[in-house]
């Protein structure tokens, strides 16, 4: 028996979306070996403080990213609490449709609900589904066409 790309992929799809802890296939002399690894909590401590020195506050170039985001120390912003977050199961790069120009999975606006598909995340050249873990509207896309996103990092606002 010899597996393909296809069913090794719905043997990842499997994994993920029942979140197996483990899951072990072994045939002739192939073998297959998922295994979650949980994060321990590690305590970092800070080293002492050095004197502050005031430096002078400049704006940031209007060509680097965030830059129209930044906002003064005391500027306080309230989320709401209704407010929930779809965010990146993994390390990777964000596409927001199956193919360059064309429509995006979800806009601003459109209703989803948990388990839809909303976007692409490319890891190792590998393409991954993203679906929704919360259901509502879209409120906000957080990250930018083509741009790399961390694990756990704010694709979609939903509300």
């Amino acid at each position: 028996m010899e597996f393909n790309l296809d069913e090794i992929k719905s043997l990842l799809d499997a994994f993920e979306e029942r979140d197996m802890q483990k899951l072990q296939l072994k045939h002739g002399e192939f073998e297959l070996l998922l295994e979650r690894t949980q994060v321990k909590n590690e305590y970092v401590t800070a080293a002492p403080m050095m004197e502050q020195v005031a430096m002078p506050t400049q704006q940031l170039p209007a060509h680097f990213p965030g830059h129209e985001k930044q906002a003064s120390a005391t500027e306080v912003v309230l989320e709401d609490p209704n407010t929930k977050f779809i965010t990146s199961p993994m390390v990777g790069t964000f596409y927001s449709a199956s193919a360059p120009g064309e429509a995006g999975f979800v806009n601003v606006g459109d209703s989803v609900k948990e388990g839809d598909v909303v976007c692409i995340i490319e890891a190792m050249k590998v393409m991954n589904e993203v679906k929704a873990t919360e259901s509502g509207i879209i409120k906000e896309v957080l990250v930018e066409d083509g741009h790399p996103i961390e694990f756990g990092s704010k694709i979609f606002k939903v509300g």
